[in-house]
């Protein structure tokens, strides 16, 4: 069986939240009005976020995720980095 990775860099706010589950880990950066940085991480799936969000769809990330002040993805390492 082939196993498939995702990295996704996306702008559509709507694909955010689909693409999003219980069995990874959310962590957004605010900044500015209405303006986020979120990255999706499990196993086999990466996605990130950046632009502006309704007050829904932030409201829905604030819930699942955990605020942090930075976010550093290094693709050529393979390491998210984030401080809280």
């Amino acid at each position: 069986m082939v196993h498939f990775n995702l990295i996704a860099k996306i702008k559509d706010k709507s694909l955010l939240v689909d693409l999003i589950h219980e069995y990874g880990t959310t962590f957004y950066q605010k900044l500015g009005k209405n303006k986020y940085r979120v990255i999706y991480f499990s196993g086999s799936r990466l996605v990130v976020f950046e632009g502006a969000l309704d007050e829904n769809t932030a409201k829905k990330i604030e819930e699942m995720g955990f605020e942090v002040s930075e976010i550093e993805i290094d693709e050529e390492e393979k390491i998210i980095r984030i401080e809280q």
